[in-house]
């Protein structure tokens, strides 16, 4: 009897397209995704970013980097019904077509913001967030930065990947930041393109206080 191998292949594309069919997509993500213009990531890696939002009980939750509504619409649906989710993104045709993917939601639950990450970020709350959603490349070393002040005790930084993304000496860099910085714990996530979630403990006298 052959001893069990411990050096295992990695999983194939045609398991990765499974994963992702297996992950039911709703009717609102689903109509987005339909006209989406660019790239959305796929029904696994949204699926993951719903049982994040969901795992943290999120009630207010930040996507720098729009998708179009696709991964909003997942991110709604992981939320509290009484949450908000704050779509930033530069592109004004973007940001358009969020508000057309989401115009069924509340009045309350969707604020999309156009606008570049270094004019709107430091202008929102402290500790506000309970999730933060950013495109690794869009946001940068800058998008990090504001994360720990946005973020509760607790919260979640998730940095989202494109394939092109995943091995640059840039998302390298960030990733080795958050990973060695003992106020986070982190993980990169292999689910579709690629998940770097990290969790803010911040510095032990802010918590206690």
């Amino acid at each position: 009897m052959n001893p069990r191998r411990t050096d295992a292949l990695p999983p194939s594309p045609v398991h990765w397209a499974m994963v992702d069919d297996w992950s039911q997509e709703g009717d609102l993500a689903a109509s987005a995704r339909r006209v989406s213009a660019k790239g959305a990531p796929g029904r696994a890696q949204c699926a993951a970013l719903r049982l994040l939002a969901s795992v943290l009980d999120a009630e207010h939750v930040l996507v720098f980097g729009s998708t179009g509504g696709v991964a909003e619409a997942w991110l709604l649906e992981g939320m509290r019904t009484t949450g908000t989710l704050t779509v930033i993104d530069a592109d004004p045709g973007v940001q358009a077509a969020t508000r057309d993917a989401l115009a069924s939601t509340p009045s309350t639950a969707v604020r999309v913001i156009t606008g570049r990450s270094d004019a709107i970020l430091p202008r929102l709350t402290d500790t506000g967030y309970d999730l933060i959603v950013f495109d690794a490349v869009a946001s940068g070393s800058l998008g990090i930065e504001h994360a720990s002040r946005l973020l509760r005790h607790g919260g979640m930084l998730v940095l989202r990947l494109d394939d092109h993304e995943a091995g640059s000496r840039g998302v390298r860099d960030e990733a080795g930041r958050l990973r060695d910085d003992p106020r986070w714990t982190t993980a990169w996530l292999t689910v579709g393109t690629g998940l770097i979630a990290a969790v803010w403990h911040g510095d032990e006298e802010t918590a206690e206080g």
